[in-house]
């Protein structure tokens, strides 16, 4: 199992990237090449509720009852964006807001993580949410 994975289902996978803006942030990605959110199928998108269910289990049950951010991202639509299709991958950002940004992440877009993302992988990974 990859050191940054976090949950895999039959189509999608959760990871905890290795440079990201907060401590405990997750992206929910499509393991095949998927440009457009809209395009999902319901077999895609009963994965992808699954997985977002089995992580967010794992996340309560590592940093719980704190509040979420989450930014859904997929392509933009309209035929200036058609090279865009091939390039661009949807996906899902859930943060997790355990610490404030100060006027130093603020003010220069850079941000600290307290926990490494190997660390945080393996927590979550390891956190004993029940099998479905």
């Amino acid at each position: 199992m990859g050191r940054y994975l976090v949950e895999r289902g039959e189509r999608f996978v959760a990871i905890k990237p290795f440079a990201s803006r907060f401590e405990w942030e997750i992206h929910i990605l499509p393991l095949q090449h998927a440009a457009d959110f809209l395009k999902a199928t319901r077999e895609d998108l009963e994965d992808f509720a699954q997985v977002l269910r089995r992580t967010m289990a794992r996340l309560d049950k590592v940093v719980g009852g704190v509040q979420y951010n989450s930014f859904l991202h997929s392509v933009p639509h309209g035929s200036e964006f058609d090279d865009c299709q091939q390039s661009y991958h949807w996906h899902l950002e859930i943060c997790p807001r355990t610490s404030i940004p100060t006027g130093f992440e603020l003010g220069s877009g850079l941000f600290f993580s307290t926990v490494s993302p190997e660390l945080a992988a393996e927590a979550l990974r390891n956190a004993e949410i029940g099998d479905d």
